[in-house]
């Protein structure tokens, strides 16, 4: 099975809706309604936030959405900014959260992509191909987004529903007698056969009997992505699937495998830096090679625009005194006229000022020398 294959060439097609804004709200809602209350559902965490923390996985139920790469991949605004910047590396490239647990309801109108992420393409190992923040260490449970400090590529799967036929019994009494040609057991198959889908599968280990298994991706990226698309899944049964990740590889040369891994991240940044770095010097040898160009005129044009430069500043220096000198000038000149002065700075206008002058000369009625004084001069209240 070759998923990025059928992911790629859906390209050509705009991505689908995979459910409405109706049911996405629905879905958020119920979630609440299934805890304790004050917890609200994270859906970009995919967890409750708030409220009792203690519920158990016993109190999980089923997703209501899951993602089939074959229908739901398509190109949406994401791959139109990538295509308008020549196939640049952006904030763009994030893969959307909610296509991989299918629940997207934007389809081509999405800001992210809708396909399965393909190898190194987030490069940065501080984040995840969802544009999530790692953390320095794991969480307790083993779940969340994972640990900056190592590439892992390894799932833990756990409540696997094993089938109660002949074979399973057979094979949890003894699974090396229920083995094939390759050394898959039938709960092996059918762990591959659904993890399959998000991304090219380096290796399976089922614990037949206990309903766990580990599967290990070639990349980390498909890993990352087949954590958030089969949380809550099912496989062939009605099981509740507990996805998160390994605590170790379980291959014997896990811990080289993933030293292997970080020295081949570390590899193509330097020679990504590099590329970078030649292409910047072959621009600038085409450039100093180029013969239209005449780097002695440009050199003496940029010494004459200096020259300029420095002559416009002393030109402005001049001017700037000649206008504080003019403005000295007229204030020297506006002390000497104090009436003028007076008059425009003052708040009355000339009538008002004239009108006072007159009232000035009008003589003034003489007051009554009444013997009452002050108090004579108040009248009845009825007047």
């Amino acid at each position: 099975m070759a998923p990025t294959r059928s992911s790629d060439s859906a390209l050509s097609r705009p991505a689908r809706k995979q459910i409405s804004y109706a049911e996405l709200e629905e879905i958020r809602h119920s979630a609440e309604r299934m805890v304790g209350e004050g917890m609200i559902y994270n859906v970009w965490y995919n967890k409750m936030s708030g409220g009792d923390t203690g519920h158990g996985f016993e109190s999980k139920t089923k997703s209501k959405t899951r993602c089939d790469i074959a229908r739901d991949s398509g190109y949406t605004r994401a791959d139109m900014r990538i295509r308008a910047s020549a196939g640049g590396v952006s904030d763009t490239t994030y893969v959307c959260l909610f296509f991989a647990r299918g629940c997207c309801p934007k389809g081509e109108e999405c800001n992210y992509l809708h396909r399965l992420p393909r190898p190194y393409e987030v490069a940065d190992q501080g984040t995840d191909v969802f544009g999530r923040e790692k953390h320095g260490q794991y969480r307790d449970d083993m779940g969340g987004v994972g640990s900056m400090l190592r590439v892992n590529k390894t799932l833990y799967v756990g409540r696997i529903n094993e089938e109660t036929s002949l074979s399973f019994r057979r094979a949890s009494a003894n699974p090396k007698d229920n083995q094939d040609d390759t050394g898959k057991t039938p709960m092996s198959r059918i762990v591959r056969r659904h993890f399959s889908e998000w991304g090219e599968i380096e290796h399976v280990r089922a614990m037949t009997g206990r309903g766990t298994a580990f599967v290990t991706y070639k990349y980390e990226a498909n890993a990352q992505f087949a954590k958030e698309a089969m949380m809550h899944q099912s496989l062939d049964h009605d099981e509740i699937l507990n996805v998160r990740w390994a605590a170790e590889d379980p291959r014997s040369d896990g811990e080289e495998r993933d030293e292997l891994e970080r020295r081949k991240l570390a590899e193509k940044r330097i020679a990504d830096h590099e590329n970078e770095r030649q292409e910047l010097e072959k621009d600038y040898e085409d450039l100093k090679n180029d013969p239209s160009i005449d780097w002695e005129e440009y050199a003496r044009a940029k010494r004459q625009r200096l020259a300029l430069s420095d002559e416009e500043a002393r030109r402005l220096d001049e001017e700037n005194q000649r206008g504080w000198d003019a403005y000295y000038a007229e204030q020297k000149k506006a002390s000497t006229d104090k009436p003028a002065t007076l008059l425009k700075s003052s708040l009355l206008n000339n009538e008002a000022i004239t009108s006072l002058q007159q009232l000035r000369t009008q003589p003034t009625t003489p007051k009554s020398s009444s013997a009452l004084g002050g108090l004579a001069a108040y009248a009845s209240d009825s007047d």
